[in-house]
């Protein structure tokens, strides 16, 4: 049984199908054996070659090319009937980013919740594509996942409108069960300022020494958490954001202590503003970056 036109090749380890085999999966495989042998008994041989018209382009609209199957679309399913948009079948489609990079051997893999993140980290560090892994909104999911892999460290990069929700304890980030994370963002901004404290980041931003009362006032005026970010930005505190890093990465080691056995695992947080700059960075994931090129 091979692939004929529109029918992807697997180009990398880590799937189902080994690399420079057609990307048909091992139960519709079967499920073709099984179908072919009805007709021409177990005495016979034949070769299969399965088509699929257009199949080229549409394999470049999926996740393939990330996947590293290229040509065309996979054959899939375990019941022969796909229903993408599942929230399982999502789900496995983002472990088979995992899979790859467990494949290629990463000992680190950055986590993104969705393209804001994977862009951001491509541009800014001379890392390879397969080591960046979006999670959407599954972030409990993932993080087990991840661990269950036995990856030596995990990069979770993205917008503080998403990753600052796990210091809710909202592992599963979707507007439909988490509410905004502006509130969070607030809270840690005023107990700061309350304390006198001054925002002080890992890579040493100039700051005021504290906010007046009435930019506080303003911050809950604005509607979104980039709103906060450029309103920090404007009144020089925006290094307080690393501050937020470190909280979200002592939310994901306190997440893995619960999550037994993944003790040793390391963690780092960055943060981005929707530009796809670094606004926050904990002191582990800058650790990481100092040994890791960035572009």
């Amino acid at each position: 049984i091979d692939g004929g036109e529109g029918v992807g090749r697997v180009t990398k380890p880590g799937l189902q199908v080994p690399v420079g085999y057609a990307a048909i999966n091992p139960v519709p495989r079967r499920m073709i054996e099984g179908a072919v042998k009805e007709v021409i008994g177990n005495g016979c041989g034949l070769k299969i070659v399965i088509s699929v018209p257009n199949g080229k382009a549409l394999g470049e609209k999926t996740f393939n090319p990330k996947l590293g199957i290229i040509g065309g679309i996979s054959i899939i399913g375990t019941t022969g009937i796909v229903r993408p948009m599942s929230e399982d079948a999502f789900k496995t489609s983002l472990l088979c980013g995992l899979d790859i990079a467990q494949g290629i051997g990463y000992e680190t893999v950055v986590l993104v919740p969705g393209s804001l993140g994977e862009r951001s980290t491509l541009n800014l560090f001379d890392i390879p594509k397969d080591q960046v892994i979006q999670i959407s909104n599954f972030v409990g999911f993932m993080l087990t996942a991840a661990g269950q892999r036995n990856f030596k460290r995990i990069i979770l990069a993205g917008h503080p409108g998403k990753l600052a929700k796990l210091l809710r304890g909202d592992f599963q980030t979707h507007s439909a069960v988490s509410k905004p994370a502006n509130d969070i963002l607030i809270d840690i901004i005023v107990q700061k300022v309350q304390n006198g404290g001054q925002a002080s980041g890992v890579r040493g931003q100039k700051t005021e020494t504290r906010l007046p009362n009435a930019i506080l006032n303003h911050l809950k005026e604005v509607s979104t958490v980039e709103g906060i970010v450029e309103l920090l930005r404007e009144y020089k505190y925006l290094s307080i954001m690393d501050e937020v890093a470190e909280k979200v990465e002592t939310k994901v080691l306190e997440f893995y202590r619960d999550k037994q056995p993944f003790p040793t695992l390391e963690v780092g947080v960055i943060l981005f503003d929707m530009k796809g700059s670094i606004i926050g960075i904990s002191n582990s994931a800058q650790t990481w970056l100092n040994v890791t090129k960035t572009k």
